[in-house]
């Protein structure tokens, strides 16, 4: 009951909403840099090369992806930066691959002519031993069925892709992770400086737990897939700050999202440059960036701020802004005001101890960062269902 109506998990609460938000900046750039670069296309086209050719000299992958239901009207496939095979097309064209010019012979027939003939063309391929072995493992196991047989194929690709969707993430880490270092830089994250703000400020984390429930109440009814979105935890945040945002407070320190849109202006040059999934993802970022704006979450750079607060010239600016500083805070209604200004006051005037604990609290941001939006939408939605189901049980008691 003690750590539940204290402000440690209120304040983990806020935190884990502010990685939250941050984590979709953090995935719309990965998602920009990845199709910008045709990562993910490669990195499947790749995929389903170890899926179809193995280790054979067979040319199966490039069969797959000249099928007209996978390239279209383009032969060039590289450039149509394919990033998504459903388990409905990659059946279809396999069986287009394997059964070659008896497709004509298929279309009227029953399934049992259907896969006389499948087996028939299975039983011909030379070129790839193993994938004959599977596919003829496949129709015995279909008992000459061939939704049977169409279904063990989908089980096939699902599962291999999943194996090497594991795979594909634990090597986009580095890459988040140097993301979220350049997004904790770039934005002033300091999770230490966060979590003692929010902790001694009492206003600001009830708001932000406020946000994180309307969040947590909505990821519910969310399904899979859009889980996994970017847009959709996009508008989930959106939906979630709306009905609290006018009772929202004057932030102790607040990223100055117009800098920060003017930055962004001057790549209006390049939008042209850009395909429209790229120029989606750059409006992505303003939206996540007027989020944090809206939120209040007490990050971003000033003169009066640490750490730059630190390169002061002389005594007197900083006692300036010392004074600043307190007449800001002063402004937040909390029942911590002398601890949150006691704090904030140290922390501006530099010093070893502060300088490392920035460091480790620009580190620690990162780090956090770089585990993805859907990571820390799925572990606020967690942490507020063991709040309530908690209170539920200190209520019956």
């Amino acid at each position: 009951m003690g750590i539940l109506n204290s402000s440690i998990i209120g304040t983990i609460l806020a935190i884990t909403l502010i990685y939250a938000l941050l984590s979709i900046l953090v995935s719309i750039l990965i998602e920009f840099i990845n199709h910008h670069t045709n990562t993910r296309s490669k990195h499947l086209k790749g995929s389903i090369k170890k899926m179809l050719d193995g280790q054979e000299e067979s040319n199966y992958v490039d069969q797959f992806y000249s099928n007209h239901m996978v390239a279209g009207s383009s032969a060039e496939t590289e450039e149509k930066n394919i990033d998504h095979i459903s388990d409905d097309l990659f059946s279809e064209v396999l069986v287009d691959i394997i059964m070659k010019g008896q497709l004509d012979k298929t279309a009227t027939g029953s399934d049992d002519n259907r896969m006389e003939l499948i087996k028939t063309a299975v039983e011909a391929i030379e070129d790839n031993k193993p994938l004959k072995d599977l596919l003829l493992s496949f129709c015995f196991k279909s008992g000459d069925k061939y939704e049977e047989f169409v279904k063990y194929i989908k089980e096939w690709y699902n599962e291999f892709m999943g194996r090497v969707s594991v795979l594909y993430k634990e090597k986009q880490r580095p890459k988040l992770f140097l993301i979220g270092l350049v997004v904790a830089l770039t934005l002033n994250v300091d999770s230490i400086f966060l979590f003692n703000v929010i902790n001694k400020n009492d206003t600001l984390r009830n708001e932000l737990n406020q946000v994180a429930d309307n969040v947590g109440s909505g990821y519910s009814d969310l399904d899979e897939e859009q889980r996994q979105n970017t847009s959709d935890l996009l508008d989930l945040t959106k939906n979630g700050l709306k009905s609290v945002k006018d009772s929202l407070s004057s932030p102790t320190v607040l990223i100055d999202t117009v800098k920060y849109g003017k930055y962004l202006k001057k790549t209006e040059v390049l939008i042209q440059l850009l395909d429209s999934v790229e120029k989606e993802k750059l409006g992505q970022t303003k939206e996540a960036l007027a989020l944090v704006s809206d939120l209040s979450i007490p990050i971003g750079w000033d003169c009066d701020h640490a750490p730059l607060s630190w390169f002061s010239k002389n005594e007197k600016e900083n006692k300036d802004v010392s004074k600043k500083e307190e007449e800001s805070v002063t402004e937040v209604k909390t029942d911590n005001q002398t601890a949150l200004k006691e704090y904030v006051n140290s922390r501006n005037k530099g010093g070893f101890n502060n300088v490392f604990l920035y460091i480790i609290g620009i580190l620690i941001s990162a780090f956090s960062l770089s585990f993805g939006a859907p990571f820390w939408f799925q572990i606020l939605s967690k942490l507020i269902n063991f709040r309530n189901l908690a209170k539920g049980q200190t209520a019956k008691k």
